[in-house]
């Protein structure tokens, strides 16, 4: 049931920050939002055990309850707050207009730069969920025990906060931002390899800081893109595919890593689980890259040079200037009809 209600709020809310923020600033309040996400993951733990160590579970539920509330509340407020300063942002209402028709599902994935970031997110679960679950394994081998897993997540905290807050600082529109998503989701696959294959302590950390931080900087740049080209009602369903292909992928690589490991190895595992993903980077980059910036800029410069159409003498039997073009003879700069194009 918390799940269904994330699937739905979430959502929800994104509609909302992307309505209320120009897009200059969309980037930003995405790595804040992140932020935010990561620092209530960090106390939320804490702050549980704390009080489940004062009274009983209920009060937890009941507390996870009402966050759920004070979200709708956030959104219920902001569609007013961003009704009424309609005109006072006037930039952002231009360039993603609320009134403009949503797609559906199936629509939406046929677009290749959706389909492909769908494959990519979904693939990087894998590997991501799959090395989560083998924490307890590398803790054992790196000789560091059951405390090793917590180790683990709290230095993938810190570098999921520092890319954050370098996440904030980009601009992410056109092929940049396709470039940024697929480097930082291709090193994100190799670090994760990495932490499977190294067989240090200090490697396995400073891979999962680098896993960590690349992991915001690509979500942050991608989900603004396309917050910068999708309608409001069709960023939500995007959003909504985001969080089914992050679940799809929970559900596969979780436990899909501890079969591998049992199999081949811990370290041999996370290299396999990486492949699809580096692969699918490479195929979302290249794919991305060379429509949005290679293609456009070749067509250009093969496309041919539009010639004036001339018509005939003007009115009074005089050509008219836009019937004419600068002679480049020697002679000079004249103007000369182009009398094989007469009618």
């Amino acid at each position: 049931a918390v799940a269904t209600v994330r699937t739905v709020d979430m959502p929800a809310f994104e509609v909302r920050l992307m309505a209320t923020v120009p897009p200059a600033q969309r980037g930003t309040a995405n790595a804040v939002h992140l932020l935010a996400m990561t620092v209530g993951e960090l106390v939320g733990p804490l702050l549980g055990g704390l009080l489940l160590a004062l009274t009983s579970p209920t009060p937890l539920f009941l507390l996870n309850g009402l966050s759920f509330l004070g979200v709708a509340a956030v959104i219920a407020t902001t569609r007013r707050a961003s009704g009424g300063e309609a005109s006072a942002a006037p930039t952002a209402v231009a360039a993603t207009p609320a009134t403009a028709p949503s797609i559906g599902y199936l629509a939406l994935l046929r677009r290749p730069d959706v389909g492909l970031y769908t494959a990519l997110v979904a693939a990087t679960c894998v590997l991501y969920l799959g090395a989560i679950a083998l924490f307890v394994v590398r803790a054992e081998d790196l000789g560091l025990g059951a405390g090793g897993v917590g180790l683990f997540y709290a230095t993938m905290g810190v570098g999921t906060l520092l890319g954050g807050l370098l996440a904030g600082a980009g601009t992410y529109e056109g092929p940049r931002a396709f470039a940024i998503a697929a480097g930082t989701g291709a090193v994100g696959a190799v670090g994760l390899a990495l932490f499977g294959a190294a067989g240090g302590l200090v490697l396995a950390l400073a891979a999962l800081v680098v896993v960590g931080l690349v992991g915001d900087l690509e979500e942050i740049a991608a989900l603004t893109y396309f917050q910068n080209r999708l309608p409001e009602g069709t960023y939500g369903r995007f959003f909504s595919l985001f969080l089914m292909a992050t679940g799809l992928g929970g559900v596969i690589g979780a436990p899909l890593g501890p079969l591998l490991a049992e199999a081949v190895g811990a370290g041999t595992a996370l290299g396999l689980l990486a492949l699809p993903a580096l692969a699918l980077a490479a195929a979302f980059g290249l794919r991305e890259g060379l429509t949005g910036r290679v293609l456009p800029e070749l067509a250009s410069r093969l496309a041919p040079v539009p010639e004036p159409e001339v018509v005939g003498y003007g009115l009074f039997g005089v050509p008219a200037a836009s019937d004419l073009l600068p002679d480049r003879e020697p002679g000079g700069p004249l103007l000369v009809p182009r009398l094989h194009r007469l009618i």
